[in-house]
């Protein structure tokens, strides 16, 4: 339904549930892990997500990083890289180098995840993400952020992974 979220994502201590919506019901996904590898196919830590989706740029660990490309039209970018490792990241920004559009995280030697910053907004002078698209080799996803919101309160069960039995599906 319009309006209403097409999936939910919650994080406590101990575990990590995906909560969605398939025919008018719903399912329920839960793992230990504090990634997406289980729940979406794609491993990507959820805090990266929700640096992202607060306007942030996730950086993963690394002992040297340079710029390339400076003046090129499509942007430049700064790549990442861990001794002994190789290349563990890299950052693509815009032409203006105001805004950073495509992060690339690497597993050994292969893609962890690339995030595509599609679209942003201003929400209380934050710029958010308004689409982000997120993939690798096996599987995509992609966030459609019609709500967002700073300092806002939210009740406890917004919280409760627990899904009512009657809308459980069969």
């Amino acid at each position: 339904m319009a309006g209403q979220p097409g999936a939910r994502l919650i994080c406590d201590g101990a575990q990590c549930h995906l909560i969605y919506s398939e025919n008018g019901c719903y399912r329920k996904i839960s793992t230990s892990e504090k990634n997406l590898r289980h729940l979406a196919g794609i491993d990507m830590a959820v805090a990266d997500l929700v640096v992202l989706l607060g306007g942030g740029v996730p950086v993963v660990d690394h002992d040297t990083a340079w710029m390339e490309g400076s003046g090129d039209p499509t942007g430049p970018v700064m790549t990442l890289k861990k001794r002994f490792y190789g290349e563990v990241g890299k950052i693509y920004f815009s032409p203006d180098t105001d805004r950073v559009e495509i992060i690339e995280v690497y597993g050994f030697r292969q893609l962890k995840y690339r995030a595509e910053i599609i679209s942003t907004r201003v929400v209380d002078g934050y710029v958010v993400p308004d689409i982000l698209r997120i993939e690798n080799d096996d599987a995509a996803m992609v966030l459609n952020v019609s709500r967002a919101g700073f300092g806002v309160s939210y009740p406890a069960d917004a919280f409760v992974p627990a899904l009512p039995e009657n809308d459980r599906c069969r």
